[in-house]
This record gives C-alpha cells, structure tokens and sequence, in this order.
C-alpha cells in the first residue's frame, strides 16, 4: 500500500497568556510532541505557514497576497488585477485606543454587505476601484495598480488595538486618509443606522491588507486538502489539488481516506474558540482535539493505517513523528507549555 502522510495544521495550539493554566494534562497530545522529531518553520503565522506549505513563501519585504487567494476560493477564479482584502470591522473605542473587531463579531447580512458595497462604490468609482463582497465576511478592493504598501493580516489585529498595526510602506500614510474618509462614509450609512437601532454592531471601518500577485504555485505535493480556510482552499484551486471541508473527526476523516498520498489538514477549531470564546472554550476545544484527532491519528499511526503525522502549530514549531518514532519510549511526555519538544 502506497504511504500515507498528514501534516496537520492547528493554529492557536499553545496556551495564549489569557488562557491561563491548563488544568489538566494530554496524555496523547503530550506523547506526539515528546517522541517527535521538532523543526522550526521560521516566520510565523497562519497565512505565512500556509504559503510556505504550498512551497511558495513570502518574503520578509511584502505581504503573502492573501487577497487574490482568498478571491480565487471565494469566486473560483483569479481576481481580474490587483486587489485587496478590504474587510469589514468594528472598530471599539477602549481608553485613548480603537481596539478591531473582525466580522465574525458583526454578524453581517449578504444584504447589508451589497448594500454597504453599493455605497462605497457610488464613491470611489471614479478613481477607477471597485468594492465587491462575495462572502458577507471577506470584502475586495479592485484596484487599477497594486498599492505600495505593507499591511497586517486581519488574523494577527482582531481583538487588537490598531495603532501600532496601520498599513505601513511607502504608501502608508496616504491609505490611513483613505481609511479614515471611508469610516466618516460608514458612519452615515442607513445600513448602519439600520443596524445600531436593532442593537448590532456598526460597520465603522475596513482593514485593507494581503495584496500582491497572484502566486505562482510549484507542482504540488499534496494529494489532497482538507480544510475549511479560504487561504487553503485558494492555495489548492491555484495548485490544481483536490480539497474539501475538515470531517467531522480523524475516524471520520480515516475512512475517507484513499490508498495514499500527502494529506494536508487545516484545523480552526482552537484558533475560533479562543476568538470567540476565550481561554476557556480553548481549553475546551483542546480536550476535544486530544479526543477526536491526536489520540485516534496516534492509533492509526500503530497500526499502520498512517505512516507519519506532522503536527504544525502555525507559530514556527513543527512536530513529525512516525511510527518508528512512536516506539521512543524513553522519551518522557511533555506538557504543550514546555518551550522544546522532541
């Protein structure tokens, strides 16, 4: 039987500081990182890992162009020319700071989105942008030429103060103007309006960020991708790979399984509850990660039905370990809050 490989990608693996202390050990997720063999992945960050594992990393000077990506899964075709990611967000007054909200906090309607879309574009057609919103959550900004400008993901400011993360570059300055005439443009919507007097957060801004060119992929890989982010989904329509959404659990996942190949698996759910919920959804989450993937992929990894597993955590750690490796018994098990494993 050909051999069967997975590189799981799980963002949000190690304890944030408001997660607190775990409560309890891991057991399986503990024995994988103790017995592994450990490799730094460099720069991290979810959409730079995801770039890299599609062989195509960005360089320290531009951003990954995550827009024309994320167009491609959205749309299921490459962007016309240059854009951006133009999100929708709250921006929270806190102290003498604006703390982003990103749009899973807004609960945008499709409606709202192309109603909001609609206005800015009564605005800015002249200069020859168009704003679009395929995915109520994910907005775009066509450009005539791309922006010189260094941006911060979306990912990496939700929950943030913006000061320290405004678009930067040679054309920094000039797009904080742009952002700040847009939000004077939100504050006057009547979908705003509309949206304030139900109660529901206001669209009060967009974060630009991710432009670049369309990547040009190497042969891929992967024989197929699983996952529910739009990055990696773009990044395999782009490569020509087979992907679909996360199953249900690694069983479930196992039994879709064919005869071989190198699998990638993208895994939100520690990156969402801690967005969403906090440290203790986190925990709560990571229990379930133990349950439902590390300790049936640990199984499988015995009794050969998977020849090696590549856990990464989207923060420059990956963890592979194989079956050989599995049978390390003197290695100890070590917590996820010790600063070496393997």
């Amino acid at each position: 039987m050909p051999a069967r490989h997975l590189t799981l990608l799980a963002p949000a693996l190690r304890p944030h500081a408001d997660c607190g202390a775990l409560p309890a050990r891991l057991p399986a997720l503990e024995t994988l990182l103790g017995r592994a063999d450990r490799r730094d992945t460099g720069r991290g960050g979810r959409e730079a890992r995801l770039f890299a594992l599609f062989d195509a990393p960005p360089d320290a000077e531009h951003d990954p162009p995550v827009a024309s990506v994320t167009y491609t899964a959205d749309t299921g075709h490459p962007p016309p020319g240059p854009c951006l990611r133009a999100d929708p967000v709250h921006l929270l007054p806190d102290r003498d700071q604006l703390v982003l909200l990103d749009a899973a906090s807004l609960d945008l309607r499709e409606t709202e989105a192309r109603d909001l879309v609609a206005e800015l574009n009564a605005v800015y057609a002249a200069d020859g942008w168009r704003f679009e919103a395929p995915n109520p959550q994910r907005w775009y900004l066509h450009l005539p030429q791309q922006p010189r400008l260094k941006t911060w993901p979306l990912s990496a400011v939700n929950g943030q103060p913006i000061g320290q993360r405004l678009p930067g570059g040679e054309q920094g300055k000039a797009w904080h103007g742009i952002m700040n005439e847009i939000q004077m443009l939100l504050h006057t919507s009547g979908v705003n309006r509309q949206r304030e007097a139900e109660g529901r957060l206001a669209v009060s801004s967009l974060w630009f960020w991710g432009g670049g060119e369309v990547p040009l992929l190497p042969a891929p890989r992967w024989t197929q991708v699983w996952s529910g982010d739009p990055v990696a989904s773009g990044l395999a329509r782009l490569a020509g790979v087979a992907h679909g959404p996360v199953p249900a659990d690694a069983p479930a996942w196992l039994s879709q399984l064919g005869e071989g190949g190198e699998h990638l698996l993208v895994l939100d759910s520690l990156d969402s509850a801690l967005q969403q919920g906090g440290g203790e959804a986190w925990w709560t989450a990571l229990q379930a990660f133990e349950r439902q993937w590390i300790e049936p992929l640990l199984a499988a990894l015995r009794d050969r039905r998977l020849d090696s597993l590549s856990l990464d955590d989207a923060e420059g750690h990956n963890h592979r370990l194989t079956r050989r490796g599995l049978r390390r018994w003197w290695r100890r098990r070590r917590p996820l809050t010790s600063p070496h494993h393997g």
